[in-house]
C-alpha cells in the first residue's frame, strides 16, 4: 500500500510539474486559444443574457426543447435548434457571471491534488497489470501512457466530435494527456513493479 500511494504521489507530483512546464513555462498552448480583440460587446452581452447571476454551461444558440414538451414539440424545437447551429454562430459558454478569482493559488494546489488522485488511481491499475507477474520497465510505463492516450480519447476528441471543439484546441489538449501521463509513467513504473 506504502508503494502505490509513494507512487501516485511522485507521479501526481511529476504530472503537475510537467503540466506547469507545458502551460505556464512554454506556453505551449496558447496558439490554440483565442481572444477577442475587443470583447465589451461580449462582455456586456453575457452580463445582460443571464440575469439569475447562475454559472454554468450555455450553448449558443440556446436549446429549445424542453422536458415538459411533448414529443412532436421536442423533434420541432430539436429540428430549430439544429438550424440555428447550422446557421450560426455557434458557442459553447461556460459562464461565471460574478467572475473568478484568476489570482488565486487554489487552482494550483487543488490541480495538484488531482494530479495526485489520478495518479494513484494509475498506479494501481499497473499494479493490477503486473500482479503475479513481472513486467519490463518499459511495458510498465506503455500502461500508464496507454491510459493518457484513454483519456485524450474520452475527454478532448470525443469533446471534438460532439461539442465541436476546435480542432488545433482539442489537438493540444491529445498531445497534453498524451506527455503529461507519459512522462509520470515514467515515475509510477519505477515504483509498481
Amino acid at each position: 500500500m506504502k508503494r502505490l500511494l509513494f507512487a501516485g504521489f511522485l507521479g501526481g507530483l511529476v504530472a503537475w510539474i510537467w503540466g506547469a512546464l507545458i502551460w505556464m513555462a512554454l506556453g505551449l498552448h496558447l496558439p490554440a486559444i483565442n481572444s477577442f480583440a475587443d470583447a465589451t460587446a461580449i462582455n456586456s452581452a453575457l452580463a445582460a443574457a443571464d440575469g439569475q447571476g447562475t454559472s454554468g454551461m450555455y450553448w449558443v444558440p440556446g436549446m429549445k426543447h424542453r422536458p415538459e414538451m411533448t414529443e412532436e414539440e421536442q423533434a420541432a424545437a430539436r429540428e430549430e435548434w439544429m438550424d440555428e447551429a447550422s446557421a450560426g454562430p455557434y458557442a459553447i459558454v461556460y459562464l461565471h457571471p460574478r467572475g473568478v478569482n484568476a489570482h488565486s493559488m487554489h487552482y494550483l494546489w487543488k490541480g495538484l491534488l488531482l494530479e495526485i488522485c489520478a495518479a494513484t488511481l494509475a498506479a494501481w491499475i499497473l499494479s493490477l497489470a503486473c500482479a503475479g507477474r513481472s513486467l519490463p520497465y518499459l511495458k510498465r510505463v506503455a500502461v500508464v501512457a496507454g491510459l493518457g492516450a484513454f483519456a485524450a480519447i474520452v475527454a478532448p476528441l470525443l469533446g471534438w466530435n460532439y461539442m465541436h471543439f476546435p480542432i488545433n484546441w482539442t489537438l493540444h489538449l491529445v498531445f497534453d494527456h498524451i506527455t503529461t501521463w507519459t512522462v509520470a509513467a515514467l515515475a509510477i513504473a519505477w515504483r509498481i513493479r
